[in-house]
């Protein structure tokens, strides 16, 4: 109606509220034994390597692993590198709802507001930490603006999470395509000294996930595949130029002689030298009275057989005759059959 205000409501949603950020880290032997948390919490790992226990549970960490845990539950952690401390991110935080003009708690009767939980999705894993530096850098601060930029940091990096992990069958779908892409290329830069972060890096995925999606969609693990490239144009070089056996294996992107030798005879069962010598040589093929067939599909045989009674095709361009001696002249003047042998 004219001079009425429409009002429309805006549905009320979920909100994360950081309560505390801390930067951990912990020695080569570290390990907290099981306790209840009573809030949710998020773990972001940096460096080292180690194990998070969730009741039942349990998850490898390494860097660039995201765990996101909820109230009431049991967990433990310990460090399994024996080279470096384990360092994380833990972020603790709140979940709350409106309600009418209230901000109320979530409570832990209810189902749980947060749509992924566990092992979580952060990739880029350069993108979450630029996220987290800015909150630590600024936890400490007095300033009014700079504390509302921890609470706005905070949501863009839930945000950032959950847009990773909510939508798992799109994302199931952008992932293979993506493992796709990275296939294809590797094909083309196969020469290259690649590892599975690097191709993990290329199709925006973690580490774990891109080396499981590359088997189903392969049947092989990243860095077998790649090897198997590089065998193929191993053979092709190998049979169609004079290159040592050191350049061909820095061509195709293996360090060192040995190591591609050892490869080599893994996979094709013979040393890429034998496999040369093998393949390098003409085949001398004697087929009797097949010559025909041989002709028809390209092959030259070294002799061509011919009956004295039905004559002999001249097409072979034949230059040297050799006639069979048969001990047995009885056979011969049944069977007067004669060898030529081909240059």
């Amino acid at each position: 109606m004219k001079g009425e205000a429409i009002i429309e409501m805006v549905q009320p949603t979920w909100f994360y509220i950081l309560k505390e950020i801390r930067y951990r880290v912990q020695p080569l032997d570290w390990k907290n034994e099981g306790n209840i948390r009573d809030g949710y919490t998020m773990w972001v790992i940096t460096s080292g390597s180690g194990r998070i226990m969730m009741g039942d549970s349990s998850i490898n960490l390494a860097r660039g692993k995201c765990v996101m845990t909820t109230p009431n539950m049991e967990i433990s952690m310990q460090s399994q590198s024996n080279q470096d401390n384990v360092s994380f991110y833990q972020l603790d935080f709140d979940v709350c709802k409106v309600n009418g003009t209230d901000l109320v708690k979530e409570m832990s009767k209810q189902s749980t507001p947060l749509p992924c939980q566990g092992e979580v999705l952060c990739h880029p894993f350069s993108q979450c930490l630029d996220f987290l530096e800015a909150i630590y850098q600024q936890r400490n601060s007095s300033d009014e603006m700079e504390l509302f930029n921890i609470h706005v940091r905070f949501q863009e990096l839930i945000q950032f999470i959950f847009q990773q992990n909510c939508s798992e069958n799109s994302r199931a779908s952008s992932i293979q395509q993506e493992i796709k892409n990275s296939i294809d290329y590797l094909k083309q830069q196969y020469d290259k000294p690649w590892t599975v972060d690097q191709l993990a890096e290329l199709a925006r995925v973690s580490r774990w996930q891109y080396t499981r999606m590359f088997k189903k969609v392969t049947g092989q693990v990243p860095l077998h595949y790649l090897n198997g490239i590089r065998i193929e144009r191993a053979k092709q070089l190998l049979v169609k130029t004079d290159d040592r056996l050191m350049d061909i294996a820095q061509n195709i992107g293996f360090n060192n002689e040995y190591y591609f030798n050892r490869r080599f005879k893994q996979s094709v069962g013979i040393s890429p030298g034998h496999y040369r010598k093998n393949h390098r040589e003409s085949n001398r093929v004697f087929a009797p009275f097949l010559e025909d067939f041989l002709v028809a599909l390209g092959i030259t045989p070294v002799v061509q057989c011919f009956h004295n009674g039905w004559g002999k095709q001249d097409y072979l361009a034949c230059t040297i005759f050799l006639y069979l001696m048969l001990k047995q002249k009885m056979w011969m003047d049944c069977c007067p059959i004669s060898l030529i042998i081909l240059s």
